[in-house]
């Protein structure tokens, strides 16, 4: 009997929680606290090149200042391209002083790595620095 009472209070204790928890879901108070954008206009994002086309050259800012391009490495080395999702994020955090600790081996294989972030550049300045510098642009 006692069982089956610590379960019906465990059942009510979780059901008033959640109810409460829509209930400010839904409140005035927090509707009000979301950016309304608008209707937004659908982005392309339809691949524009194949697999073994040449890759289209872009220019992006730079952490050291100046802007890094494609360009620039194209026929003169091997280029990696690095994708981070955001600054300070844990996996981002672990992979990219990893980058360090091999850079021997992408020069034994005449390469560049180039990271390639949405954040922006005080971001990425505090974040690379806070991670003892990083040797590629």
């Amino acid at each position: 009997m006692k069982k089956h009472s610590n379960l019906i209070l465990v059942f009510g204790m979780l059901s008033a929680f959640l109810w409460s928890a829509t209930a400010f879901g839904l409140s005035d108070a927090f509707k009000n606290n979301i950016y309304n954008p608008g209707i937004l206009k659908p982005i392309d994002s339809v691949l524009k090149v194949k697999v073994g086309d040449k890759a289209p050259d872009f220019y992006l800012p730079a952490v050291s200042g100046g802007r890094i391009s494609l360009g620039k490495y194209r026929g003169k080395k091997n280029v990696v391209l690095s994708f981070v999702p955001a600054a300070w994020t844990p996996v981002c955090s672990d992979q990219w002083p990893g980058y360090n600790i091999v850079e021997d081996i992408f020069n034994m294989n005449d390469a560049i790595l180039l990271g390639i972030t949405v954040d922006n550049i005080p971001t990425l300045f505090a974040w690379t620095n806070q991670m003892g510098k990083l040797w590629f642009p």
